[in-house]
Order: structure tokens, then C-alpha cells, then sequence
């Protein structure tokens, strides 16, 4: 069995005001793409309303470090009471949201996610291992997941520093 660790807790970015979620899903995705991260997406949905949108993706994408260790970032995009607006922006008419939108980012460390020492005499060898042996690549996996959980967590808020000054 895989065991989880929480390298980064679950960060919120909160922001309400106009801004495009096609923009932000497709910042984050982009980010994805760039680090050679496996895309998981594992829900998207959109409900309409009469008078308004709500918006809710859910992403895990994961990065193998090694046999032993993987990147999994958690992201969690919600809009709620989003309204269709036309702005304009460098002389071009833009179709954008106007509403809250909040972003959750959660960056874990999954070690033995193959479940590779799951017998119970090798997990015992797995902790004294991990413990004297594996722990300076553990920590060296952690800073990186770390340091990527920041990155995506500052270009989200980049980007929302961007609308408010639009």
C-alpha cells in the first residue's frame, strides 16, 4: 500500500471579480504539460443556471521521481454564481465570468506507490530503510515536491493579481 505524505497543505487562493475559468483550466493544464506531468483530471463538471454557472474541476497530476516516489499535485477549481461577461481588452471583445472562484492546490509525496514492499516482513525492512538508508532521496523528493507546488501556486496567483488589475 502507498503511503502518502503532505509535503505542501492544501493552499486557497480565493478571488472574485471577472476572469475566464477556460484561462485558468488552461494555465494549469499548460503548467501540467510543461513539467511532463501524467494529466489526471478526475472531474469536470459545469452546472448551469438560469442566472448563473458553476464551475468544478478536479486535477491530480502525477510525476514518477523514481521507482520508489511520485509528485502527485492536487488541484480543486471551483467558480460558483458565475455570470457571462463581455470585456474588452487590448481593443478585443473577450468573453470572460464574472463571480468567486476559489483554487485549492495540495502537493504529496506518494512513496512505494507500486506497493512493492507490501508483505508485512518487507514493509518492516521498507521503514528501516526509509528511516537510515532512503532518507536523503525522501527529503530531496520532498523539496521538489515542494518547490513545483509553489511554482503552480504562484502562477495561479499571477494570474488572478492580473484580473484585478484589469
Amino acid at each position: 500500500m502507498a503511503e502518502v505524505r503532505t509535503v505542501v497543505a492544501k493552499t486557497r487562493i480565493a478571488f472574485e471579480g471577472i476572469f475566464s475559468i477556460k484561462e485558468v483550466r488552461d494555465l494549469i493544464m499548460d503548467w501540467i504539460f510543461a513539467k511532463a506531468y501524467v494529466p489526471i483530471e478526475a472531474k469536470a463538471q459545469q452546472v448551469v443556471k438560469k442566472d448563473s454557472k458553476f464551475f468544478d474541476y478536479r486535477l491530480a497530476p502525477y510525476k514518477k521521481l523514481s521507482d520508489y516516489a511520485k509528485c502527485v499535485v492536487k488541484i480543486v477549481i471551483s467558480a460558483s454564481n458565475c455570470k457571462d461577461v463581455v470585456v474588452t481588452v487590448a481593443g478585443k471583445k473577450r468573453k470572460m465570468q464574472e463571480g468567486k472562484v476559489l483554487v485549492v492546490v495540495e502537493g504529496l509525496l506518494e512513496t512505494d506507490y507500486e506497493s512493492k514492499w507490501e508483505h508485512p516482513w518487507l514493509y518492516a525492512i521498507r521503514v528501516i530503510a526509509e528511516k537510515y538508508i532512503l532518507s536523503p532521496f525522501v527529503s530531496h523528493h520532498e523539496k521538489y515536491v515542494e518547490s513545483e507546488t509553489n511554482q503552480i501556486i504562484s502562477e495561479i496567483r499571477s494570474y488572478f493579481n492580473l484580473q484585478k488589475k484589469m
